[in-house]
């Protein structure tokens, strides 16, 4: 027993010293996120559900599109472990036209389809609100996607702290000019949730371009690319981050639309519904970047140790990895159960909306420990470009069994909002169980 504490440990401080500044700058992002939900909440009742139900699509958008840049985890990470420092300089720049592409062509469809959102059954009031937020937030994408893949990058070769700090920056700017868009600081009319876009937008190209430039003058990573290089591209490097991005773009964009469901759900049963569930995945998603941040470093640490074909590494990294997303996690259930009362009053001060979302923090507190692991986990089979049949359990646990019993307990049962936030965490835990033992089985010939 004393031996398996000692590797925990020893693990633990490995995982963290890489996963401590991730885990920060995601942190940073939905700190952001929810700065601006608590700044547009004392605006009115319309405008906080006009975020949750709009902003999350932009949300659902630009995260679908960063399992287009996992790839660059994986593929970085294994060249880092070889010490193949070309071959990760391609992967860069072969990520960056994805991202690019994607960025430019979501915004488009995002911008030239907005009228779209008037049929998800969402409140009339909401809806006229959500649009003109929308149609300027989904140009967000591009650069996020861009920052995501430079991000990605230094964090492969073991750097983290550059993007740390840039996210810090962006975090700062962006709440200030969303204070200042948003209620008129500027000699401006208050602009309420588009405000909140407009100073989005403007902090994350400023992020992106301050990233790039540390990073393309940095000696450490010595790109020396030249507008030649930039331009000429192999299509045979495309198809092999695309073989890892476009089934984890997948994972997480039925992962997170499960989400995004549960959130149109909301707003069937109303406009306190919908501003219940923004709060709650607020705090919710808050806390969910620790593991997440974690399961980073994970695939990192793995990638790394497939590179160096330490097979044996592979399988301690994950399991001990695994069990430290469960124990982080424990502590924040511990957290929630304490403060359920407290966290929605730092977003509202609608009682019935406070009321509904202690209920759902209630609820959030039974699967959360099985959330961290199941997202650790399936960082540990990113790491192994395992993604495909994680991918399918993915798809069935949470739209057919979590959404399905969600829709029968919240409608056929009358369950109401609980019901929604009860089906998610039956698709949670269904999930958490199959990527422990996926991993154990496609890890445990690889030791003997």
């Amino acid at each position: 027993m004393l031996g398996v504490i000692k590797i925990f440990l020893t693990e633990t401080k490995k995982t963290f010293y890489l996963a401590f500044p991730m885990i920060l700058g995601q942190l940073g992002h939905i700190f952001l996120m929810n700065a601006n939900t608590a700044m547009v909440g004392h605006v009115g009742v319309n405008d906080l559900a006009a975020i949750s139900f709009g902003g999350i699509i932009v949300i659902w958008l630009i995260i679908v599109g960063m399992g287009l840049c996992s790839a660059v985890h994986v593929l970085v990470a294994r060249s880092v472990g070889a010490e193949r420092q070309q071959t990760s300089s391609e992967v860069l720049k072969h990520n960056m036209w994805i991202s690019a592409i994607y960025g430019i062509l979501l915004g488009s469809i995002v911008y030239f389809n907005i009228d779209l959102l008037e049929k998800l059954g969402q409140p009339a009031a909401v809806v006229t609100v959500a649009k003109s937020y929308v149609k300027i937030l989904g140009w967000i994408i591009l650069p996020v996607m861009l920052f995501r893949t430079f991000r990605n990058y230094c964090e492969a070769w073991n750097n983290p702290w550059p993007s740390f700090f840039v996210t810090i920056g962006v975090v700062v700017v962006s709440i200030f000019l969303n204070w200042g868009f948003i209620f008129g600081k500027f000699g401006m009319a208050p602009l309420g949730a588009k405000g909140a876009a407009i100073g989005a937008i403007i902090s994350n190209w400023l992020g992106f371009l301050a990233l790039f430039i540390m990073v393309a003058t940095s000696q450490r990573y010595a790109l020396k690319w030249t507008v030649k290089s930039v331009l000429s591209v192999d299509w045979r490097q495309f198809k092999e981050q695309l073989k890892i991005g476009i089934p984890t773009a997948f994972q997480i964009a039925f992962e997170f639309g499960s989400v995004l469901m549960a959130t149109f759900m909301m707003g069937w049963l109303g406009a306190s519904e919908l501003a219940a569930q923004q709060i709650t995945t607020s705090y919710t998603g808050f806390v969910f970047m620790i593991p997440l941040g974690i399961s980073f470093a994970i695939t990192i640490r793995i990638g790394q140790a497939v590179g160096a074909r330490d097979r044996l590494a592979v399988r301690r990294v994950g399991f001990y990895g695994t069990g430290l997303g469960a124990t982080v996690m424990m502590f924040v259930v511990i957290l929630t159960l304490l403060l359920r009362q407290f966290i929605p009053t730092l977003y509202t001060n609608d009682i019935s909306v406070i009321n509904i979302v202690i209920n759902l923090l209630i609820i959030a507190s039974v699967y959360q420990i099985m959330d961290g692991v199941q997202v650790v986990c399936m960082g540990a089979l990113r790491g192994m470009a395992d993604v495909v049949i994680p991918t399918i359990v993915v798809i069935a646990s949470y739209w057919i069994i979590g959404l399905g019993s969600g829709y029968l307990m919240a409608f056929k049962l009358h369950f109401g909002a609980i019901g929604v936030w009860a089906g998610l965490a039956v698709g949670t835990i269904v999930v958490g169980c199959f990527h422990i033992w996926r991993f154990h089985r496609v890890t445990k010939n690889w030791t003997h």
